[in-house]
């Protein structure tokens, strides 16, 4: 079964597909996004426009976790410019959810494409997008996987 359709519906299969890269899905996910759905419509009469903030933010979390996987450093990248986008427009007095969308996309396509082009990209797509990414001098070196699975060459016999 290929590893970008694979429905995970348990932790068991999420671990044994950690480093197998592709798009992720378990049943958990699904009722996070079904319960940001009817937190949305359930907040949006006393919060307006306001509650909209919600499916942005979490969408573009499943976005980065499920279905690029761009890492975390990428995501907090995405996070301060959001918070720094939002707060200055609110002090500015011209927040509104078009001006975060418009403000933000540049940010989410700078992202994903900055995950897109990494040697260690897993996400979507990711065997067939091998050619955009650049190899690294240990890529392709045989060696030992350590516990935390960073790659750790052999060391040199005696």
């Amino acid at each position: 079964m290929d590893p970008e359709t694979v429905l995970q519906t348990s932790a068991a299969s999420r671990a044994d597909l950690r480093d197998g890269g592709g798009f992720r899905l378990s049943v958990t996910d699904a009722g996070v996004l079904l319960a940001c759905g009817l937190g949305t419509w359930w907040l949006w009469g006393p919060l307006g426009e306001f509650a909209l903030l919600l499916p942005f933010v979490l969408g573009h979390f499943f976005l980065f976790c499920n279905v690029f996987r761009v890492g975390t450093r990428a995501e907090l990248v995405w996070c301060f410019c959001f918070v720094a986008v939002f707060l200055g427009s609110l002090h500015g007095g011209w927040f509104g959810m078009g001006v975060l969308l418009l403000a933000q996309s540049p940010v989410t396509l700078g992202v994903i494409l900055y995950a897109l082009t990494r040697p260690d990209y897993h996400g979507i797509f990711w065997k067939r997008l091998a050619g955009l990414r650049k190899p690294t001098p240990t890529m392709g070196k045989v060696g030992r996987r350590r516990p935390d699975g960073a790659d750790k060459p052999d060391p040199p016999s005696p």
